[in-house]
């Protein structure tokens, strides 16, 4: 690293000087969750914190929040602007955790840790508006609605300019990781999260009596081959160095107490996930081809409808900003604390940033080994870990590593 020993100190000083502010505003958002583009009053605390710092920001959609501070350096070197992003929304959950701070509202919880997400980057911001004077460039702050629910939230953020006005150069996201210890960061190189695609899929077919099965076209039937075998389908058609995942949660036919009665309709939810963008659109072809022979195979007339909706693109993290976060933790935590983790088929927004400029998505532990009781599972009703182990870790982390990549 070429940061000032110094300059990392005062990060630390600092990170120490809004601890308690940061956990108490992470609290207040964790016993106040809001859905996806539902976060006003979450949109509305960042504003107001924001406000008492002079920290411009424009708004997307009345909601997303885009912060920018600008270094006050003077410097010979062309400036550079580099992005920190979180996301705001919660899920829908019902709490189960017994802390002070749990959830207020009925079936809503921030059980992926996304109000520490929201709160960490608040503290890097309130840190590096104190440390203008030390550094010339800028940042921006994407404080973004709505990662868990439909196309997202960092989409709209970018159409509505993010990454311009100034040109971003680079970008930087964070997670909590359950499965990962506290004081410990996790990354991948290169691939880290998969494209999501999600899909619906109607059957139509003549209904009839059980007893009659060769004058109807049973749609649970021509159902139940297509989910038994999609995969293997799948299999043969690509890559097998490239296997995608199709993951079949949703399947309704027929009517409860009628079974006897071969129903007209049935319906199949699903989602897929990928890595490679060639074999992730051919998905829907070789399903629709797969549809297609099972629906003429029937004994009488069945029909098919695929709704294919393609969603978030594959996270992947760029080499030197990879290089930029081991540099960083390596020497702040101890090479010991920093961990490389393979490719996941989880799916994260972020990804949409990767695709427009070199980024870098990290994961920092939330589990504590000494707590037998603590679920570390996200998207669990008793997902919980402790703020300030957290905190100490995530904002010194992620401010040294926006001064190191302004001042290379």
């Amino acid at each position: 690293m070429i940061i000032d020993k110094k300059i990392i100190s005062k990060v630390q000083e600092l990170t120490k000087f809004y601890l308690d502010k940061i956990i108490k505003i992470r609290e207040t958002i964790h016993a106040n969750p809001e859905l996806g583009w539902e976060e006003k009053e979450t949109s509305k605390l960042i504003q107001s914190e924001l406000k008492k710092k002079n920290i411009p920001f424009t708004l997307v959609r009345n909601i997303g929040i885009i912060g920018l501070i600008k270094g006050t350096q003077k410097s010979n070197k062309k400036e550079k602007t580099i992005l920190l992003r979180a996301d705001m929304d919660a899920l829908p959950l019902q709490e189960e955790v017994k802390i002070s701070y749990a959830s207020k509202v009925k079936n809503k919880m921030h059980a992926c840790g996304h109000d520490a997400h929201t709160a960490n980057l608040l503290g890097c911001a309130l840190i590096l508006n104190d440390m203008k004077n030390q550094f010339s460039g800028n940042i921006k702050l994407m404080f973004q609605p709505s990662e868990e629910v439909g196309e997202g939230g960092a989409k709209p953020m970018i159409d509505a300019g993010i990454l311009k006005n100034p040109t971003v150069d680079a970008a930087i996201g964070l997670h909590v990781s359950g499965s990962t210890e506290i004081g410990n960061i996790e990354l991948s190189r290169g691939k880290s999260s998969a494209a999501v695609d999600d899909f619906k899929i109607t059957i139509n077919a003549v209904g009839g009596h059980v007893s009659r099965p060769h004058n109807s076209a049973n749609p649970c039937f021509i159902a139940s081959q297509f989910v038994a075998g999609i995969n293997s389908i799948i299999d043969k058609a690509v890559n097998p160095l490239k296997l995608p995942l199709v993951g079949i949660c949703v399947i309704r036919g027929g009517e409860e107490g009628a079974n006897n009665v071969i129903p007209t309709s049935t319906f199949i939810e699903g989602t897929t996930r990928s890595f490679d963008n060639s074999i992730r659109k051919d998905i829907p072809k070789i399903m629709e081809k797969y549809l297609q022979g099972l629906c003429l195979s029937a004994p009488t007339k069945a029909t098919y409808k695929i709704d294919y909706l393609f969603l978030y693109p594959p996270l992947i993290n760029d080499d030197k900003m990879v290089d930029l976060i081991y540099d960083v933790s390596t020497n702040l935590l101890g090479k010991n604390k920093f961990h490389y983790k393979p490719e996941g088929f989880g799916a994260e927004d972020f990804a949409y940033l990767t695709q427009n400029v070199p980024s870098v998505f990290y994961y920092v532990g939330v589990k504590d080994p000494k707590n037998k009781t603590q679920c570390c599972s996200v998207h669990s009703g008793t997902f919980s870990f402790d703020s300030k182990q957290f905190f100490t870790t995530a904002i010194p982390t992620m401010v040294i590593s926006a001064l190191e990549y302004l001042l290379k």
